[in-house]
Protein backbone atom coordinates (compact mmCIF):
# COMPACT_ATOMS: atom_id res chain seq x y z
CA UNK A 1 0.00 0.00 0.00
CA UNK A 2 2.74 2.10 0.47
CA UNK A 3 4.73 1.52 -2.88
CA UNK A 4 1.35 1.92 -4.23
CA UNK A 5 1.04 5.26 -2.50
CA UNK A 6 4.30 6.53 -3.31
CA UNK A 7 4.20 5.73 -7.33
CA UNK A 8 0.36 7.49 -7.33
CA UNK A 9 1.89 10.74 -5.54
CA UNK A 10 4.81 10.79 -8.47
CA UNK A 11 2.22 10.66 -10.78
CA UNK A 12 0.29 13.10 -9.47
CA UNK A 13 3.34 15.51 -8.78
CA UNK A 14 4.60 14.83 -12.80
CA UNK A 15 1.19 15.88 -13.64
CA UNK A 16 1.25 19.09 -11.61
CA UNK A 17 4.40 20.11 -12.70
CA UNK A 18 3.32 19.45 -16.25
CA UNK A 19 0.29 21.17 -16.18
CA UNK A 20 1.92 24.17 -14.07
CA UNK A 21 4.77 24.70 -17.03
CA UNK A 22 2.14 24.47 -19.83
CA UNK A 23 0.36 27.28 -18.04
CA UNK A 24 3.31 29.53 -17.64
CA UNK A 25 4.46 28.92 -21.38
CA UNK A 26 1.23 29.51 -22.48
CA UNK A 27 0.82 33.06 -20.74
CA UNK A 28 -2.50 32.04 -18.73
CA UNK A 29 -1.06 32.19 -15.03
CA UNK A 30 -3.47 34.97 -14.17
CA UNK A 31 -6.36 32.20 -14.62
CA UNK A 32 -4.37 29.50 -13.25
CA UNK A 33 -3.66 31.73 -9.93
CA UNK A 34 -6.97 33.02 -9.80
CA UNK A 35 -8.36 29.31 -10.42
CA UNK A 36 -6.27 28.04 -7.61
CA UNK A 37 -7.33 31.39 -5.21
CA UNK A 38 -11.34 30.03 -5.86
CA UNK A 39 -10.41 26.34 -5.15
CA UNK A 40 -9.06 27.36 -2.01
CA UNK A 41 -11.42 29.68 -0.75
CA UNK A 42 -14.13 27.27 -1.38
CA UNK A 43 -12.43 24.06 -0.08
CA UNK A 44 -11.54 25.82 3.42
CA UNK A 45 -14.74 28.19 3.31
CA UNK A 46 -16.75 24.72 3.23
CA UNK A 47 -14.61 22.92 6.21
CA UNK A 48 -15.00 25.88 8.82
CA UNK A 49 -18.66 26.62 8.54
CA UNK A 50 -21.63 24.56 7.40
CA UNK A 51 -24.06 27.55 6.31
CA UNK A 52 -23.67 30.04 3.57
CA UNK A 53 -20.93 32.20 4.94
CA UNK A 54 -17.97 29.97 3.29
CA UNK A 55 -16.53 33.07 1.23
CA UNK A 56 -15.73 35.10 4.83
CA UNK A 57 -12.66 32.20 3.67
CA UNK A 58 -11.16 35.00 1.16
CA UNK A 59 -9.29 37.33 3.45
CA UNK A 60 -7.20 34.88 5.37
CA UNK A 61 -6.35 33.11 2.13
CA UNK A 62 -5.70 36.89 0.39
CA UNK A 63 -3.79 37.36 3.22
CA UNK A 64 -1.13 35.06 2.78
CA UNK A 65 -1.36 34.88 -1.08
CA UNK A 66 -1.60 38.24 -1.92
CA UNK A 67 1.48 39.55 -1.17
CA UNK A 68 3.62 35.93 -2.21
CA UNK A 69 2.14 37.05 -5.54
CA UNK A 70 2.88 40.67 -6.03
CA UNK A 71 6.33 39.56 -4.65
CA UNK A 72 6.94 37.02 -7.99
CA UNK A 73 4.60 39.75 -10.31
CA UNK A 74 7.23 42.85 -9.28
CA UNK A 75 10.87 40.25 -9.86
CA UNK A 76 9.73 38.71 -12.57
Amino acid sequence: AILTAGVRAGIQLAVVALLIGWVVRSGLSFVFVAVMFAVAVWTAGRRITKNGTWWWAVAPIAAGVVPVVLVLLLTG
